[in-house]
């Protein structure tokens, strides 16, 4: 068993796929990033809280219980939310995601949105197959079928792919993305609209008949935007923790160099 416990605007990274499939509970993180990329038997996310926690896939059970605005990214052989309020799952599942517990409330479940260069082939270890996928039927105990206020499907227009940033190479202009295993084609259709906009405004920024000035002006407002929505969703701080670790990592080369 493995314990992520007591995390508080931390963020912590773990890759691999040689050990084998480990027991993991997260309890009790707060504003926190956590990514454990390599297979997993079975996961527990206890009492978190605005905590994103992005998981390898889990050959057994997915558990989450009593968290808060927090979001989980992972396959599953089998998921179960238990009185959780505005958490968001992004899944892959052969069975019906299962809600239980009377205070399950403002639950969003959406299609896995990651792609890692081993993801694959940690599946394939877990035996999930991304033609098998339940992620959109969740079952209520008790109220089979029935989507109440308790849960809600994503809209594809409200889905973005997450780059996991210390596994991915940078992508090349022009050059589509890779997408997770199994994304219907609603949201793969989404994901090359939003690209389609985003090249389409880069043209005309290129092609428009802009004084340096103006292209000044331009540039500074686009960057109050960009770093006004990074504080607005929170992605500040994962920058900030980023860059911690991007500093841990350094000395930590250093140290082994100077050792040899």
């Amino acid at each position: 068993m493995v314990y992520i416990c007591d995390m508080m605007e931390g963020l912590t990274a773990h890759m691999g796929d040689e050990a084998p499939p480990f027991d993991l509970k997260v309890r009790r993180c707060s504003k926190s990033n956590i990514y454990i990329l390599q297979p997993i038997r079975n996961a527990v996310i206890h009492k978190c809280h605005e905590t994103r926690v992005v998981l390898g896939p889990v050959t057994g059970r997915l558990r989450l219980s009593e968290c808060r605005n927090t979001v989980i990214v992972c396959a599953a052989r089998s998921v179960v939310v238990a009185d959780c309020r505005g958490v968001v799952v992004h899944t892959l599942t052969p069975q019906r995601p299962l809600l239980v517990g009377t205070r399950t409330q403002g639950v969003t479940l959406a299609p896995l949105n990651i792609h890692y260069p081993k993801l694959k082939h940690h599946m394939a270890k877990a035996q999930l197959q991304s033609h098998i996928n339940m992620w959109n039927r969740p079952l209520h105990l008790g109220i089979e079928g029935v989507l109440s206020g308790a849960c809600e499907v994503m809209n594809p227009e409200d889905f973005q792919l997450l780059v996991i940033p210390f596994t991915q190479t940078p992508p090349i202009d022009g050059r589509p993305p890779l997408l997770p295993p199994g994304l219907p084609h609603e949201f793969a259709k989404s994901v090359e609209e939003a690209g389609k906009y985003v090249s389409s405004f880069r043209a005309e920024v290129r092609d428009a008949d802009l004084s340096p000035d103006q292209r000044a002006v331009l540039q500074k407002a686009i960057d109050a935007k960009f770093k006004s929505w990074l504080r607005e969703t929170g992605k500040q701080r994962e920058l900030d923790q980023l860059e911690k670790l991007a500093v841990t990592l350094k000395y930590e080369r250093v140290a082994k160099t100077t050792a040899i």
